[in-house]
This record gives C-alpha cells, structure tokens and sequence, in this order.
C-alpha cells in the first residue's frame, strides 16, 4: 500500500531523530531512530524516483518509490545527515503525526462512473487506474486524460456518443480490453492489434 513518510522529532522532543512511516493499514506508523542506525543507503534509482534506506536496528529495509525526485535527493540528504548525528535545527524536520486517511490511503485501481453528473471535470483520473467504465456519459469522444493512464487495462466507453478513436489508444500498452458498444463510431482506422 500506499506510505507516507515524515522526519521529526517525537512528541516530548526525547530522543534523536525520528523517521515515521504510515499505511493505509497502519496510519499511526513506525517510528524508527536515525541516529547511526542507517546500515545502507541504495540511492542508484533515485533518478527515477526510488531509493531504500537498510536500518541497523530494527533490520528492515524502507523502501521508497514514485517519489518526486528533487524531494526524494532533500529527503535522503536529510537522512543522512540525521543518521550522522548533525544538529536538528540546521534538519528540515516536521511534527510527527498520524497522517490523514488521503494522505495513505490505497492506489485505487478501479473507477466507474455511470451519469454524465458524476463525470470528473476539474481533476484527473487516478494514475494507477486498471479498469476504468464512463458508460451513460454522453462523451462525443475519448478524454485525453485517459491516454495518460498507463497501467489501465479495460476501458469501457459504452453507451456514449464517441464518433472516431484517437490514434494514440494504441499508446495504451497494458489494455487488454475495449468495450466501445452502443456508439456512433463513423470509422475504424487506428491499429489496436
């Protein structure tokens, strides 16, 4: 699932630096003591946004992904500098609380939309979407956002009014299934297969 994580100092201000990290299944999280307790630092993908950090004690390995990378080098650089023991007024530290819900909660993978009412018009679609139906919508064609959603693998556009396909739904790499049924296709020029 889902983490959050945060550096800070536990309430009462005992104790050194502190790294909490929270799931959608543990909200409250793990707190774990940074001060020689780095065993490693794997920072060769930090580029893509991923890094892990080997603790001495516990012996976990925290591993950190589809992160924004100029934050993920601030937040790595923080880490090592608390696990060196330097002084935590020169850290970017922050208060060390349960997260809200949003902020931990699940990738969601599903979303069905049925009304037109209930279309998202001001936000996109969640990214990790594998399955995404907007039947009943009244589309006239498909929404570019949804070319952006890499990981979805069946879209059903039902019981719209979409004319012609864009020819970049090909782009959609992991789709395995289309349901395009009760439209008012003109033409099938795009090569999905």
């Amino acid at each position: 699932p889902r983490a959050s994580r945060a550096l800070g100092k536990p309430t009462g201000g005992e104790g050194g630096v502190c790294l909490l990290v929270s799931t959608a299944r543990h909200r409250p999280g793990a707190k774990y003591q940074l001060r020689e307790n780095i065993d490693q630092l794997f920072t060769k993908f930090v580029d893509e946004g991923k890094a892990t950090l080997r603790l001495k004690e516990p012996a976990v390995d925290i591993c950190l992904s589809k992160a924004n990378v100029s934050e993920l080098r601030t937040f790595l650089y923080a880490v090592k500098l608390a696990h060196q023991g330097t002084k935590e007024e020169t850290l970017p530290l922050s208060k060390l609380v349960t997260p809200k819900a949003s902020e931990v909660e699940k990738a969601k993978t599903k979303m069905t939309i049925t009304s037109k009412k209930d279309y998202p018009l001001t936000r996109n679609f969640p990214y990790s979407l594998e399955y995404l139906q907007a039947s009943y919508c009244k589309l006239a064609r498909i929404d570019m956002r949804m070319l952006c959603l890499r990981s979805l693998r069946k879209l059903d556009l039902s019981h719209n009014s979409i004319k012609q396909l864009p020819a970049t739904i090909g782009d959609l790499v992991c789709l395995q299934e289309l349901n395009l049924q009760d439209n008012q296709l003109e033409s099938f020029n795009v090569a999905l297969c």
